[in-house]
Protein backbone atom coordinates (compact mmCIF):
# COMPACT_ATOMS: atom_id res chain seq x y z
CA UNK A 1 0.00 0.00 0.00
CA UNK A 2 1.15 3.82 -0.66
CA UNK A 3 1.21 5.58 2.57
CA UNK A 4 3.30 8.44 0.73
CA UNK A 5 0.41 10.11 -0.95
CA UNK A 6 0.39 13.76 -0.70
CA UNK A 7 -3.71 14.89 -0.46
CA UNK A 8 -4.07 18.74 -1.68
CA UNK A 9 -7.06 20.29 -0.11
CA UNK A 10 -8.05 23.68 -2.74
CA UNK A 11 -9.97 25.12 -5.16
CA UNK A 12 -9.15 25.21 -8.92
CA UNK A 13 -8.42 28.92 -9.37
CA UNK A 14 -5.65 28.61 -6.09
CA UNK A 15 -2.46 29.58 -8.10
CA UNK A 16 -0.17 28.50 -4.88
CA UNK A 17 -1.39 25.28 -5.13
CA UNK A 18 -0.53 25.24 -8.81
CA UNK A 19 2.70 26.27 -8.13
CA UNK A 20 3.53 23.14 -5.06
CA UNK A 21 1.42 21.08 -7.31
CA UNK A 22 3.44 21.43 -10.83
CA UNK A 23 6.27 20.73 -8.60
CA UNK A 24 5.37 17.81 -6.59
CA UNK A 25 4.59 16.32 -10.18
CA UNK A 26 8.04 17.57 -11.70
CA UNK A 27 9.55 15.48 -8.72
CA UNK A 28 7.47 12.96 -9.26
CA UNK A 29 6.42 12.54 -5.47
CA UNK A 30 3.01 11.12 -5.76
CA UNK A 31 0.29 13.44 -4.83
CA UNK A 32 -3.67 13.57 -5.43
CA UNK A 33 -5.71 17.01 -5.42
CA UNK A 34 -9.08 17.75 -4.92
CA UNK A 35 -10.98 20.86 -5.75
CA UNK A 36 -13.77 21.45 -3.31
CA UNK A 37 -15.59 23.42 -6.15
CA UNK A 38 -15.52 20.35 -8.79
CA UNK A 39 -17.48 19.42 -11.62
CA UNK A 40 -20.41 17.00 -11.24
CA UNK A 41 -19.29 13.87 -12.33
CA UNK A 42 -15.64 14.46 -12.00
CA UNK A 43 -15.66 13.21 -8.30
CA UNK A 44 -16.63 9.83 -6.45
CA UNK A 45 -16.92 8.52 -2.90
CA UNK A 46 -17.22 5.41 -1.90
CA UNK A 47 -16.91 3.37 2.03
CA UNK A 48 -17.20 -0.34 2.01
CA UNK A 49 -15.16 -3.03 4.22
CA UNK A 50 -13.99 -0.16 6.75
CA UNK A 51 -12.33 1.47 3.91
CA UNK A 52 -13.22 5.67 2.51
CA UNK A 53 -11.77 6.10 -0.74
CA UNK A 54 -11.92 9.40 -3.03
CA UNK A 55 -11.98 9.23 -6.54
CA UNK A 56 -11.10 12.44 -8.83
CA UNK A 57 -11.30 11.89 -12.62
CA UNK A 58 -11.12 7.70 -11.79
CA UNK A 59 -7.98 7.90 -10.03
CA UNK A 60 -8.81 6.50 -6.26
CA UNK A 61 -7.30 7.40 -3.04
CA UNK A 62 -7.88 5.74 0.23
CA UNK A 63 -7.80 7.75 3.58
CA UNK A 64 -4.85 5.26 5.01
CA UNK A 65 -2.51 5.91 1.72
CA UNK A 66 -2.42 9.68 3.11
CA UNK A 67 0.99 10.75 4.71
CA UNK A 68 0.23 14.80 4.65
CA UNK A 69 -3.18 16.92 3.95
CA UNK A 70 -2.43 20.14 2.91
CA UNK A 71 -5.26 21.91 3.99
CA UNK A 72 -4.68 24.88 1.07
CA UNK A 73 -8.12 27.13 1.34
CA UNK A 74 -10.58 25.07 -0.04
CA UNK A 75 -14.10 26.51 -0.96
CA UNK A 76 -17.40 25.11 0.07
CA UNK A 77 -17.72 22.03 -0.90
CA UNK A 78 -19.41 21.31 -4.12
CA UNK A 79 -19.50 24.70 -5.27
CA UNK A 80 -20.46 23.72 -8.92
CA UNK A 81 -23.70 23.68 -10.49
CA UNK A 82 -26.55 20.61 -10.59
CA UNK A 83 -29.16 20.73 -13.06
CA UNK A 84 -31.59 22.43 -11.44
CA UNK A 85 -34.01 19.84 -9.12
CA UNK A 86 -35.67 20.34 -5.67
CA UNK A 87 -32.53 18.06 -4.52
CA UNK A 88 -29.83 20.15 -5.53
CA UNK A 89 -29.94 21.44 -1.76
CA UNK A 90 -29.37 17.80 -0.68
CA UNK A 91 -27.04 16.65 -2.92
CA UNK A 92 -24.77 19.17 -1.96
CA UNK A 93 -25.04 18.28 1.92
CA UNK A 94 -24.80 14.67 0.99
CA UNK A 95 -21.36 15.29 -0.51
CA UNK A 96 -20.18 17.55 1.99
CA UNK A 97 -21.14 15.16 4.68
CA UNK A 98 -18.68 12.07 2.28
CA UNK A 99 -15.77 14.20 1.69
CA UNK A 100 -15.73 14.92 5.72
CA UNK A 101 -15.99 11.67 6.40
CA UNK A 102 -13.01 10.99 4.65
CA UNK A 103 -10.75 13.64 5.88
CA UNK A 104 -11.71 12.58 9.25
CA UNK A 105 -10.06 9.33 9.06
CA UNK A 106 -7.26 11.08 8.65
CA UNK A 107 -5.16 11.73 11.81
CA UNK A 108 -4.80 15.64 12.88
CA UNK A 109 -0.74 15.27 12.98
CA UNK A 110 -0.84 14.48 8.91
CA UNK A 111 -2.60 17.69 8.65
CA UNK A 112 -1.04 21.67 7.40
CA UNK A 113 -2.91 22.56 8.53
CA UNK A 114 -5.46 20.53 10.96
CA UNK A 115 -8.96 22.34 10.31
CA UNK A 116 -9.28 23.01 14.14
CA UNK A 117 -5.75 24.38 14.45
CA UNK A 118 -6.62 26.89 11.55
CA UNK A 119 -9.75 28.28 13.47
CA UNK A 120 -7.63 28.39 16.70
CA UNK A 121 -5.46 31.10 15.20
CA UNK A 122 -8.06 32.77 13.45
CA UNK A 123 -9.12 35.65 16.33
CA UNK A 124 -6.72 38.83 15.30
CA UNK A 125 -7.83 40.12 19.63
CA UNK A 126 -7.03 36.67 20.26
CA UNK A 127 -3.75 36.50 18.87
CA UNK A 128 -3.00 40.16 20.01
CA UNK A 129 -3.39 38.53 23.81
CA UNK A 130 -1.99 35.26 23.11
CA UNK A 131 1.51 37.02 21.72
CA UNK A 132 1.29 40.12 24.94
CA UNK A 133 1.51 36.40 26.89
CA UNK A 134 4.77 35.28 25.36
CA UNK A 135 6.53 38.37 25.50
CA UNK A 136 6.52 39.43 22.40
CA UNK A 137 5.42 43.42 21.35
CA UNK A 138 1.99 44.30 20.15
CA UNK A 139 0.67 47.69 19.45
CA UNK A 140 -1.41 49.24 21.55
CA UNK A 141 -5.20 48.57 20.61
CA UNK A 142 -8.74 49.68 20.98
CA UNK A 143 -11.79 47.87 19.43
CA UNK A 144 -15.13 50.00 20.40
CA UNK A 145 -18.20 51.11 19.26
CA UNK A 146 -17.78 54.32 21.88
CA UNK A 147 -17.27 57.64 20.55
CA UNK A 148 -15.39 58.37 23.78
CA UNK A 149 -13.19 55.75 24.26
CA UNK A 150 -12.04 56.19 20.78
CA UNK A 151 -11.72 60.25 21.55
CA UNK A 152 -9.14 58.77 24.79
CA UNK A 153 -7.78 56.71 22.61
CA UNK A 154 -6.55 58.79 19.94
CA UNK A 155 -5.35 61.20 22.60
CA UNK A 156 -3.34 58.96 24.27
CA UNK A 157 -1.53 57.96 20.86
CA UNK A 158 -1.18 61.71 20.34
CA UNK A 159 -3.28 61.65 17.72
CA UNK A 160 -1.25 58.49 15.52
CA UNK A 161 -3.73 55.90 14.86
CA UNK A 162 -4.62 54.02 12.41
CA UNK A 163 -7.53 51.46 11.89
CA UNK A 164 -8.12 48.14 10.16
CA UNK A 165 -10.40 45.20 9.50
CA UNK A 166 -10.73 42.62 12.08
CA UNK A 167 -12.23 40.00 9.90
CA UNK A 168 -10.74 39.64 6.32
CA UNK A 169 -10.35 42.86 3.70
CA UNK A 170 -11.77 41.73 1.01
CA UNK A 171 -15.26 42.82 -0.25
CA UNK A 172 -16.91 40.82 -3.34
CA UNK A 173 -18.62 42.42 -5.71
CA UNK A 174 -20.27 41.45 -8.80
CA UNK A 175 -17.72 43.02 -11.18
CA UNK A 176 -14.63 43.30 -9.02
CA UNK A 177 -13.15 42.68 -5.39
CA UNK A 178 -12.50 45.72 -3.07
CA UNK A 179 -9.99 45.99 -0.67
CA UNK A 180 -9.72 47.00 2.63
CA UNK A 181 -6.47 47.97 3.54
CA UNK A 182 -4.91 49.69 6.74
CA UNK A 183 -5.62 53.56 7.29
CA UNK A 184 -4.42 56.34 9.56
CA UNK A 185 -7.03 57.85 11.49
CA UNK A 186 -7.71 61.56 11.26
CA UNK A 187 -10.31 62.75 13.74
CA UNK A 188 -10.70 66.17 12.10
CA UNK A 189 -11.79 64.88 8.46
CA UNK A 190 -13.38 61.33 9.34
CA UNK A 191 -16.95 60.76 10.58
CA UNK A 192 -17.73 58.57 13.68
CA UNK A 193 -21.13 59.43 14.11
CA UNK A 194 -22.15 55.36 13.05
CA UNK A 195 -19.23 54.23 15.19
CA UNK A 196 -22.09 53.00 17.41
CA UNK A 197 -23.15 50.56 14.41
CA UNK A 198 -20.01 48.58 14.42
CA UNK A 199 -16.63 47.42 16.35
CA UNK A 200 -13.93 49.01 15.27
CA UNK A 201 -10.57 48.15 15.10
CA UNK A 202 -7.84 51.05 16.38
CA UNK A 203 -4.07 50.39 16.85
CA UNK A 204 -1.30 52.70 17.86
CA UNK A 205 0.45 53.78 14.88
CA UNK A 206 4.09 52.53 14.64
CA UNK A 207 7.01 54.57 13.56
CA UNK A 208 7.96 51.84 11.05
CA UNK A 209 11.44 50.86 9.29
CA UNK A 210 9.77 48.10 7.43
CA UNK A 211 7.40 45.50 7.35
CA UNK A 212 8.80 41.78 7.98
CA UNK A 213 7.06 38.68 6.47
CA UNK A 214 8.03 35.48 8.24
CA UNK A 215 7.08 32.16 6.60
CA UNK A 216 7.26 29.42 9.30
CA UNK A 217 7.01 25.56 8.60
CA UNK A 218 7.80 22.58 11.38
CA UNK A 219 10.27 24.94 13.02
CA UNK A 220 11.83 26.50 9.74
CA UNK A 221 11.77 30.52 10.37
CA UNK A 222 12.12 31.82 6.67
CA UNK A 223 12.20 36.30 7.02
CA UNK A 224 12.26 38.93 4.54
CA UNK A 225 11.96 43.03 5.29
CA UNK A 226 9.55 44.49 2.91
CA UNK A 227 10.54 48.37 2.24
CA UNK A 228 8.59 50.93 0.64
CA UNK A 229 11.78 51.97 -2.61
CA UNK A 230 9.25 55.07 -3.90
CA UNK A 231 9.39 57.28 -1.54
CA UNK A 232 11.63 56.41 1.35
CA UNK A 233 8.77 56.32 3.87
CA UNK A 234 7.18 52.86 4.49
CA UNK A 235 3.33 52.62 3.90
CA UNK A 236 0.84 51.50 6.22
CA UNK A 237 -0.34 48.78 4.30
CA UNK A 238 2.70 47.42 2.53
CA UNK A 239 0.25 45.59 0.27
CA UNK A 240 -0.86 48.71 -1.39
CA UNK A 241 -0.07 49.09 -5.24
CA UNK A 242 -0.30 45.44 -5.42
CA UNK A 243 3.19 45.40 -3.68
CA UNK A 244 4.73 47.52 -6.60
CA UNK A 245 7.09 49.36 -5.00
CA UNK A 246 8.47 46.83 -2.06
CA UNK A 247 12.02 45.57 -2.09
CA UNK A 248 12.91 42.72 -0.57
CA UNK A 249 15.33 41.56 1.67
CA UNK A 250 16.41 38.42 3.96
CA UNK A 251 15.92 39.16 7.68
CA UNK A 252 17.69 36.98 10.23
CA UNK A 253 15.32 36.86 13.35
CA UNK A 254 16.68 37.58 16.93
CA UNK A 255 16.59 34.44 18.70
CA UNK A 256 14.55 35.68 21.23
CA UNK A 257 11.80 36.39 18.75
CA UNK A 258 11.95 33.07 17.13
CA UNK A 259 11.51 31.46 20.64
CA UNK A 260 8.61 33.02 21.47
CA UNK A 261 7.05 32.98 17.94
CA UNK A 262 7.42 28.92 18.06
CA UNK A 263 5.93 28.88 21.47
CA UNK A 264 2.92 30.80 20.09
CA UNK A 265 2.58 28.42 17.00
CA UNK A 266 3.46 25.39 19.11
CA UNK A 267 0.23 26.47 21.42
CA UNK A 268 -1.95 27.18 17.80
CA UNK A 269 -1.12 23.50 16.83
CA UNK A 270 0.34 25.23 13.55
CA UNK A 271 3.00 23.51 11.29
CA UNK A 272 2.81 26.06 8.91
CA UNK A 273 2.09 30.20 9.71
CA UNK A 274 2.69 33.29 7.80
CA UNK A 275 3.53 35.80 10.21
CA UNK A 276 3.82 39.81 9.83
CA UNK A 277 5.57 41.62 12.02
CA UNK A 278 7.36 44.71 11.76
CA UNK A 279 10.58 46.75 12.85
CA UNK A 280 10.19 50.34 14.34
CA UNK A 281 13.05 53.47 13.57
CA UNK A 282 14.09 52.37 17.23
CA UNK A 283 14.66 48.57 16.32
CA UNK A 284 12.12 47.34 17.88
CA UNK A 285 9.77 43.90 16.60
CA UNK A 286 6.23 44.88 16.78
CA UNK A 287 3.79 41.58 15.91
CA UNK A 288 1.00 41.92 14.16
CA UNK A 289 -0.69 39.19 12.64
CA UNK A 290 -0.52 35.32 12.27
CA UNK A 291 -1.95 33.90 9.29
CA UNK A 292 -2.43 30.14 9.41
CA UNK A 293 -2.82 29.34 6.15
CA UNK A 294 -0.93 33.34 4.43
CA UNK A 295 0.49 33.40 1.27
CA UNK A 296 4.27 32.40 0.46
CA UNK A 297 4.45 31.37 -3.04
CA UNK A 298 5.48 35.09 -4.53
CA UNK A 299 8.80 35.04 -2.98
CA UNK A 300 9.74 31.64 -4.42
CA UNK A 301 8.71 33.11 -7.80
CA UNK A 302 10.69 36.23 -7.57
CA UNK A 303 13.34 33.75 -6.87
CA UNK A 304 14.75 34.93 -3.28
CA UNK A 305 14.01 32.08 -1.77
CA UNK A 306 12.99 28.24 -2.37
CA UNK A 307 10.64 27.86 0.84
CA UNK A 308 9.16 25.46 -1.96
CA UNK A 309 11.01 22.90 -1.14
CA UNK A 310 11.02 23.34 3.11
CA UNK A 311 7.45 23.12 2.30
CA UNK A 312 7.87 19.80 0.71
CA UNK A 313 9.99 18.67 2.96
CA UNK A 314 7.48 19.22 5.91
CA UNK A 315 4.60 17.50 3.59
CA UNK A 316 6.94 13.96 3.40
CA UNK A 317 8.26 14.23 7.33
Amino acid sequence: MNNHMIFLLSNSKDATCDFVHSELLNRKIPCFRLNTDFAPGSVEFNFSDNTAELYVNKIPLRSSEVCCVWNRRPEKIFAGNFSTSIFDEFYRKEWKSSIESFLKLIPSDKWINHPQSNLAASSKIEQLVVAKKNGLEVPDSLVTQSKKDFDFFYEKHSCRIITKPLSHGYLPDEECIYNIYTNSVDAKKHNFNNLKDCPTFFQQMINKECDVRINFIDGYFEAFLLINKSNGTQQLDIRRDNMQNVQYKPALIPKDIQIKLSSMLMNYGLRFAAIDMCISKNGTWFFLEINPNGQWAWLDILGLTDFRSYFIKGMLA
